[in-house]
């Protein structure tokens, strides 16, 4: 399957679990947050070998940002500031990611069907891993994770030893049962069907603990720090239709608790030091610092744009940016992939 296709598969994806295309509630620049925490909040930024999670192709690693171009097929790699562009890797490439010095990608040959390859940062001593179809890869260890795509109706979720070639099938028929998935301290995190998150050990597969099931959660909202796990829940509390909650969780899931309330339609939740950052609409970035009553609006695009925060790397917002020109439309490719400075407002363009 061609990179663009995925790429559109993804976003059509993450548009329907977000509600994208439903009536739009409208943005509150002011979001009362009528909270007291005990203990207060603190955020750290978390050590990437703890953390992993979806890239939506871009990486940042070793002082570098790695990247799949808009219109052009392979990797690159470039300073956060966007300068000293190089081009790592020339196959069209669907899903990537990085550890350990190596670049794992998915790649289809029209020739020789799907296939998974690693190489070294500079792109030498490439190697093939198998003949999947792989989607949302992450590498972790001696291993990497992701959607085998078979077809809409027969998916799997595996994970494969990079060392010595064995293949396990985590979970199949995804489309019921799975959704996103994080990898955070060793665990796989991941949302079960009816919306709850469940917690597998990555050392025994058997371990299985469910973390949260009170409220359907938005798996595409969910951040970790050393001490909790941060969540978006839908329909939390009396007046679900003008904010939402974002609750945490400590590790032994036994305090579990309402943190602060954000506008409803909040996508792509992530944390920069002691604040959110969010965005609303498909086409809106906002900041809002944990004790604040408002928030502020990074970047805006008019609605024939659409945009996806992909993370936050340092002080800048890596972001795709979509483009519609029909808005009865599903069909958004990929126009630039964006980088905003938090502190500046700088704007960069990566391709």
């Amino acid at each position: 399957m061609k990179k663009k296709n995925l790429l559109k598969i993804n976003f059509i994806i993450l548009l329907l679990l977000t509600g994208c295309g439903r009536e739009k509630n409208q943005i509150k620049e002011s979001v009362p947050i009528p909270l007291e925490i005990d203990p207060p909040i603190t955020t750290k930024h978390v050590d990437s070998e703890k953390l992993r999670k979806r890239n939506f192709g871009v990486v940042s690693y070793d002082n570098r940002i790695y990247y799949i171009p808009v219109n052009e097929p392979g990797i690159y790699s470039i300073n956060v500031d966007g300068k000293n562009k190089e081009k790592i890797v020339s196959r069209d490439c669907s899903t990537f990611d990085i550890d350990k010095d190596y670049i794992y990608y998915s790649y289809f040959d029209p020739s020789t069907g799907n296939s998974i390859y690693r190489c070294k940062l500079d792109g030498n001593e490439e190697e093939l891993i198998n003949n999947d179809n792989a989607l949302d890869m992450i590498a972790h260890g001696d291993w990497i994770y992701y959607i085998n795509y078979l077809g809409y109706a027969d998916t799997e979720f595996i994970r494969y030893n990079v060392n010595d070639s064995s293949r396990q099938i985590l979970f199949s028929d995804l489309v019921q049962e799975f959704a996103h998935y994080y990898i955070y301290d060793d665990a796989i995190y991941f949302q079960v069907s009816d919306g709850g998150i469940v917690k597998i050990d990555v050392n025994n597969l058997d371990n299985k603990t469910l973390v949260y099931s009170e409220y359907p959660v938005d798996f595409n909202n969910i951040a970790f720090t050393d001490e909790w796990i941060y969540f978006h829940v839908y329909h939390y509390g009396s007046n679900i239709h003008s904010v939402s909650t974002i609750m945490r969780s400590d590790y032994d899931y036994n305090n579990i608790e309402p943190v602060a309330y954000l506008p409803s339609n909040i996508m792509n939740l992530q944390f920069w030091e002691d604040s959110f950052i969010y965005q609303t609409e498909g086409n809106k970035i906002y900041l809002q610092n944990i004790d604040a009553e408002s928030s502020s609006l990074l970047a805006s695009y008019d609605e024939s744009h659409f945009i996806s925060i992909y993370d936050v790397i340092g002080d800048w917002v890596y972001y795709g940016e979509f483009y519609n020109s029909n808005e009865n439309s599903l069909d958004y490719p990929l126009v630039a992939i964006n980088a905003i400075n938090i502190h500046t407002s700088e704007l960069i363009d990566l391709d």
